[in-house]
C-alpha cells in the first residue's frame, strides 16, 4: 500500500541545529554507500492505447539512512592540530575552517594519526573535500577512489572545490529555498540528490508536498521516467520534473544551471511533454485541468487507492461527488450531466471475466455496472486510468478511449 506519512525533510547545508561532528568518523559516514531499494506498489490496470499497463508508483516511505546522515554535516570549525600544516591534495590549501572541516590523513587507504601524518606517502584531504568528491566512499575503514578522484581533481582549477560553499551561500538564483524530492531514485542517485542539497543549502523532503520546488526523476536509457504519485503531484502543479543530470552539471559548474534542457519529456507509459504542458499551464495561470468536471467513483477501489485518485481529481481542479443522492441531482441539469463521469476500476489484475459457451468474453461486471449508471444520468463512464493518461500528459484525453 502507498500511505505518504507525515513529512520527514532533511535539510542540507549548517544551519538545522545538528550538533557539531567532526574527524574521520563522520566523513565515513555520509560517504559510505549504501544499497536501499525503493518499494514500489505498484497496480495493473488496463491500458488504454498504449504498450504497457498504465500505473503509478509509491515510493517507501522508510527512512534512507543515508539521507539522515547528511542531516548531519557538520559546520563546526574544527581545533587546530598538526593538520593546519598539511596540505589538502584537492584543494591546494592547508587552512582550517567552518567550509573545509578537519584535515583527514591516509596511506594505503587507511586513516592514519600522530606522527604517522608526517611520513612522506601520507595523503592529506579536508573532511569537506572529501564529502563533495563524487566517487569517493568508504569501504569498512578503507578509502576507495581517493588517488583516482585526486587525479582528476588536478584537471580543475587550484581553489575551485574550496570556493564553492562561498558562491553558493552568495548566489542570488534563491538556491536557499530550492526543496527537492526525488522520485524512484536508485541508492547513488539519492546519495547525489542530498550531498547537493547539503552543499548548496537547499532542502529535501522525502514525500510531496505543495512547497516542493523540484521533483528529480529516475529515467532508463530512452530518458523516460516511471509515472509515480509523486511525479503526478507534481505536474499538477506545475513543478520542475527533473533528470538527475541537471544535479550533476550543478555540481560540475559550481552554480546554478537551467532546468529546462533537463526537464523530463516522457514517461515510461509514451506520455510526451507532460512536465512542460503542466508547468506552463501554470505560469500562464490557466484553468486547472479537470476544471468544471464532476466525478463519481463506483466499484471495488481498493480504498487506499482510491483515495489517491480522489486527492489527485481535486488537486486537478475536479469536483468529487461523494454519493448517488448528489450524482442523481445532476441529472436535473443536462449541462451538468455532460460533464460529469462515473469513474470505474479498470484494474485486469482484478477482473474477474466470465465466458460463456463459445469462449466469448463477457463484458466486467464493473464497467457494465458503470455503464448503467452513466446511462441513467445521461452521463459516461470512464476507466481510472484515463485520469492517469490526463494527468501524465496535462492533457484531458479523448472521452472515446476512456473505457
Amino acid at each position: 500500500m502507498f500511505v505518504e506519512n507525515n513529512p520527514d525533510n532533511v535539510k542540507g547545508g549548517t544551519k538545522d541545529g545538528t550538533p557539531p561532528r567532526a574527524g574521520e568518523s563522520h566523513a565515513r559516514d555520509i560517504k559510505r554507500q549504501k544499497k536501499s531499494n525503493d518499494g514500489l506498489f505498484d497496480m495493473g490496470v488496463k491500458s488504454n492505447s498504449c504498450t504497457q499497463p498504465n500505473v503509478f508508483h509509491c515510493e517507501s516511505v522508510a527512512t534512507s539512512k543515508l539521507e539522515s546522515k547528511f542531516g548531519e554535516v557538520s559546520g563546526a570549525k574544527a581545533p587546530s592540530s598538526d593538520a593546519n600544516k598539511s596540505i589538502c591534495a584537492f584543494c591546494r590549501s592547508s587552512g582550517l575552517t567552518d567550509i573545509t572541516g578537519p584535515m583527514l590523513h591516509f596511506i594505503n587507504e587507511k586513516e592514519v594519526k600522530g606522527d604517522a601524518t608526517t611520513k612522506s606517502n601520507v595523503i592529506h584531504v579536508h573532511r569537506r573535500c572529501i564529502e563533495w568528491t563524487p566517487q569517493i566512499y568508504f569501504d569498512g575503514e578503507k578509502i576507495k577512489n581517493l588517488k583516482t578522484e585526486m587525479a582528476r581533481a588536478a584537471k580543475l582549477k587550484c581553489g575551485r572545490i574550496s570556493k564553492q560553499s562561498n558562491f553558493w551561500e552568495a548566489s542570488q538564483n534563491g538556491v536557499k529555498k530550492w526543496v527537492f524530492c526525488g522520485s524512484a531514485l536508485s541508492a547513488e542517485e539519492k546519495y547525489l540528490l542530498v550531498k547537493f542539497a547539503s552543499i548548496c543549502g537547499a532542502t529535501v523532503s522525502k514525500y510531496w508536498k505543495p512547497n516542493v520546488t523540484h521533483v528529480i526523476a529516475a529515467t532508463d536509457e530512452k530518458g523516460a521516467c516511471s509515472r509515480t504519485l509523486k511525479l503526478l503531484k507534481a505536474i499538477l502543479n506545475g513543478r520542475w520534473i527533473l533528470k538527475i543530470d541537471w544535479i550533476k552539471a550543478c555540481m560540475e559548474a559550481m552554480h546554478p544551471i537551467d532546468e529546462e534542457p533537463y526537464e523530463v519529456s516522457l514517461d515510461n507509459h509514451g506520455c510526451c511533454d507532460g512536465p512542460k504542458s503542466g508547468r506552463l499551464r501554470s505560469l500562464d495561470n490557466a484553468p486547472k485541468l479537470f476544471h468544471g468536471f464532476n466525478f463519481y467513483f463506483i466499484g471495488d477501489f481498493i480504498p487506499i487507492y482510491q483515495e489517491e485518485l480522489v486527492k489527485l481529481v481535486i488537486i486537478a481542479g475536479g469536483t468529487v461527488i461523494g454519493n448517488k443522492e448528489g450524482l442523481f441531482k445532476q441529472n436535473h441539469d443536462d449541462a451538468q450531466a455532460t460533464r460529469t463521469l462515473v469513474v470505474y476500476n479498470n484494474d485486469p489484475a482484478q477482473w474477474c471475466k466470465i465466458e460463456d459457451e463459445e469462449g466469448c468474453v463477457v463484458e466486467p461486471k464493473r464497467l457494465k455496472a458503470a455503464e448503467d449508471l452513466a446511462n441513467e444520468i445521461g452521463s459516461q463512464a470512464i476507466g481510472h486510468t484515463w485520469l492517469l493518461e490526463s494527468i501524465a500528459a496535462s492533457k484531458v484525453q479523448s472521452l472515446a478511449l476512456a473505457c
